[in-house]
């Protein structure tokens, strides 16, 4: 009889190592699945980052633009300065044709003279002799003159052309800009709206009823940018449990202000969730029967999100899919895990 309680001992040693190795197994399973997750997360977020590396570049581009935009303006008001200066020398050189020839350049290309009458002659002489006069206290023409003034007008037009290049790119920078800000503020006002809801949802879930909203601070800019909007400097949060009037938040108690932010939390989770979430003894303030509502809510968001609970709160191990457990044996810290699904079979 002893020898078969050994041999039966035997055999349920052997089942049980099986069934460790199993699990085991599973357990690298899992770990694999975890690291594969891990990677998926770092390449949406290097994705994320590049988009906002993007955006900053944008901006810096539009900046670096703008920088040369204002070069290029000095620049063409120094070329129009110098524009100017030549076309007062274009000037002065035709009443130098004018004194010498009695014609205008325009004359002179169509080759079309003027005859003046016999009373304007003397007048003409006088003339003559004060533009020659002029043309003396003058000097020379400058025979460089007229390349000089095209090689500006060319200068000129080419900047022109740039400016306007210039301004069409800023044109479609500032238009970018203002359709990014325009989806960035629709997404902004969607989140926030459904965060106010399930706010709103989960305090009644907490505290069995009641009222909680979010509603948003405004105050002046720093940068105006758009007059008709103004800045958003913060969050206010209402919170009024079941037959109770507050006015302010402080006047919660602890445990109220804690199952607040509990509501809040879960709300912004549910809005935008994560693959993984830590909480750590969230609940510890709690009592078994607010416990219990708050497992239903994370229940609920476990749907989108795996959930990792630091916890000593009996109810909460009781909600989990596997406990982990860390106890020191001999001086050194050992963790022991369980499925709490696997055992209620193996139980059964």
């Amino acid at each position: 009889m002893a020898q078969m309680d050994v041999d039966e001992y035997s055999e349920k040693l052997e089942q049980l190592r099986g069934r460790k190795d199993e699990l085991e197994q599973k357990i690298n399973e899992y770990e694999q699945q975890a690291q594969q997750l891990k990677q998926k997360i770092d390449k949406f977020n290097r994705k994320e980052e590049q988009k906002k590396e993007k955006i900053f570049s944008m901006q810096d581009e539009l900046q670096e633009q703008q920088l040369d935009l204002k070069d290029i303006q000095t620049e063409i008001n120094q070329k129009e300065k110098k524009l100017t200066k030549i076309k007062t020398k274009q000037q002065d050189l035709s009443n130098e044709i004018r004194a010498q020839l009695n014609c205008s350049a325009e004359d002179l290309i169509e080759r079309g003279v003027e005859k003046l009458k016999q009373n304007e002659i003397s007048e003409a002489k006088n003339r003559i002799q004060e533009l020659k006069y002029k043309l003396e206290l003058i000097g020379e023409i400058d025979p460089e003159v007229k390349d000089e003034y095209q090689q500006l007008k060319q200068e000129h037009d080419e900047l022109k052309e740039q400016l306007q290049d210039l301004k069409e790119a800023m044109k479609d920078s500032k238009e970018l800009i203002k359709e990014l800000d325009q989806v960035m503020k629709e997404k902004r006002e969607n989140s926030f709206k459904e965060i106010r809801d399930k706010f709103d949802k989960n305090f009644k879930t907490l505290f069995k009823g009641g009222e909680a909203d979010l509603k948003r601070i405004y105050g002046e800019k720093k940068e105006k940018i758009d007059e008709s909007q103004e800045a958003i400097v913060g969050v206010e949060i209402k919170a009024s449990p079941p037959e109770k009037k507050v006015d302010n938040i402080r006047s919660l108690s602890g445990g109220e202000k804690t199952m607040t932010a509990l509501a809040l939390i879960c709300a912004i989770i549910n809005t935008n969730p994560s693959p993984f979430i830590i909480l750590d003894e969230v609940e510890a303030s709690l009592d078994e029967a607010n416990t219990s509502r708050f497992i239903d809510i994370l229940e609920e968001l476990a749907e989108e999100s795996q959930f990792i609970l630091i916890t000593h709160n009996r109810t909460t191990m009781h909600a989990a899919d596997a406990l982990y457990g860390v106890t020191m044996n001999s001086g050194i810290s050992e963790v022991v895990s369980l499925k709490l699904e696997e055992a209620e079979k193996v139980s059964e």
